[in-house]
């Protein structure tokens, strides 16, 4: 049976694929799997937003942040929360939307790594046929391919993350796939994936697709008062079904715009923290959330 076969086989399999998985990707039991130490996507806000979102980070004792570099634009936004001394998954992609040239790919991966040292893995773009009108094909062999090639050239140690598709439990999993046909798992050391739903054939799906470790580098739930039960049931459960050793959740802090000059706190459902500190200054939880209080109250608990 050819490997494309097989992996087309095993992609059929759902539930059984998931309990054999243990060869080849870690089965996770004890604390880890009541949910366990989340680590967080972080954008690189400045003004005070910094300092509160560096606050919040060392309440919680986040092992991992996930921060956009910035490829041509916003290339220092991320430096002071890559150097808070976190393991950095860096997000090789700018904040702007379109396309990017294949000619100067690998010379922006490799300008944008040598700017941040720190960063123990980087992820090369994110959710590429949504933000840059890649196909997953065209996606595997024009970019993550000459970019992987290249980090191991300059910055071998580096690890590489292939793209997360869409967190839709439709589209995700067939576009996962289709980068798996397209020689994905021979060009990286992780495949990330961004779970938006609670859907264990769909989380089946991608266990299956690979050989390779699964890092969930985004997921969530954007109504604040589901946040709690996210963090509870869904997340070990999809920890579990994916043998993930990362799950990264979708976002400390969304966005804090100008609106006429004047700063517009921004509350989306996604974020954990308010855009604004406590009476005294502290960082405090996004409103209707729980998530943030249970999280940092656990740290302080291990602390005793």
């Amino acid at each position: 049976m050819t490997p494309l076969s097989r992996r087309r086989v095993l992609a059929g399999l759902g539930g059984i694929v998931v309990a054999g998985c243990a060869d080849r990707r870690r089965s996770v039991t004890g604390p880890e799997a009541a949910g366990g130490d989340l680590a967080f996507n972080v954008h690189p806000l400045g003004g005070r937003f910094e300092a509160l979102q560096r606050d919040a980070l060392r309440s919680l004792a986040a092992p991992w942040i996930r921060v956009t570099l910035g490829l041509v634009s916003d290339t220092d936004a991320a430096r002071p929360y890559v150097r808070m001394g976190a393991s950095v998954l860096g997000l090789v992609a700018d904040f702007h939307l379109g396309p990017i040239d294949a000619r100067d790919w690998p010379d922006l991966v490799e300008a944008t790594l040598r700017r941040y040292p720190q960063v123990g893995r980087a992820e090369l773009l994110n959710e590429p046929e949504h933000f840059n009108g890649l196909s997953p094909g065209r996606y595997v062999q024009e970019y993550l391919r000459p970019g992987y090639e290249r980090i191991r050239e300059r910055s071998p140690g580096v690890a590489v993350v292939a793209a997360a598709p869409v967190g839709d439990r439709k589209a995700g999993p067939d576009r996962f796939r289709r980068m798996t046909d397209a020689g994905a798992d021979e060009f990286c050391d992780y495949r990330a994936v961004h779970v938006y739903f609670d859907d264990d054939r769909a989380l089946s799906a991608f266990a299956g697709s690979t050989g390779r470790p699964i890092l969930v580098t985004e997921t969530g739930s954007q109504t604040p008062g589901q946040q709690v039960r996210w963090y509870t049931d869904v997340v070990p459960r999809i920890r579990q079904a994916l043998g993930a050793e990362l799950i990264f959740w979708y976002v400390l802090l969304e966005s804090a715009g100008l609106a006429g000059g004047t700063v517009a706190y921004s509350y989306p459902g996604s974020s954990v923290i308010a855009a604004v500190p406590d009476a005294a200054g502290q960082p405090q939880a996004a409103p209707g959330s729980g998530l943030y209080p249970l999280l940092a109250g656990r740290r302080l608990g291990r602390r005793r």
